[in-house]
């Protein structure tokens, strides 16, 4: 199973990352945090449901996102000190099959991604933005050469993608009720 609606296309939302300035990325960051919380805790009943197969379950999908917020806050610094630092996968499906998240409630997921939100701009925005530029070899979706200032975008994509992921979950889910 995969969080992604369609495998053969990693980004079918339509974000594009030229259109985030490296200046919004904390508050962006921040503010997508608190969309998330705000759905989550205005559905706790919906929140661990999965609405179909091969759907994750919201609370599952605002896990993915605290643990991408880590793993991105984690990369920035490797790509500040290492020279064009590769990464190993942060194996988003396997957290969720081998049941990772199984002992994440509710309450704990939003508090987590207030909290990690937070750490990330915070460490972002500390960057010197001669820095921005660095190169690190991003994995995912394609191996390609990305740099920090892109990783923050990226962390952006990730929080606004699946914000919209539980919004749709939500929807379904209530479309069944």
């Amino acid at each position: 199973m995969s969080h992604m609606r369609n495998a053969d296309s990693w980004c079918d939302c339509g974000f594009n990352d030229d259109t985030v300035r490296v200046a919004e990325v904390g508050h962006r960051v921040i503010a997508g945090a608190a969309d998330l919380v705000t759905l989550l805790q205005s559905t706790p009943a919906l929140a661990s449901k999965r609405p179909e197969a091969g759907r994750w379950s919201a609370l599952e999908y605002a896990a993915h996102v605290r643990d991408v917020l880590l793993t991105i806050r984690d990369r920035v610094v490797i790509g500040l000190v290492e020279d064009r630092p590769g990464f190993k996968p942060m194996y988003r499906d396997e957290r969720v099959n081998l049941g990772l998240y199984g002992a994440d409630g509710l309450d704990d997921v939003t508090a987590d991604l207030v909290a990690v939100s937070v750490m990330f701009k915070r460490l972002f925005s500390a960057v010197d933005p001669a820095s921005l530029d660095r190169a690190v070899l991003y994995g995912f979706p394609n191996p390609d050469v990305r740099t920090v200032g892109w990783m923050g975008c990226q962390a952006v994509h990730e929080i606004e993608h699946h914000t919209a992921d539980v919004r749709e979950n939500l929807r379904l889910l209530a479309a069944r009720a």
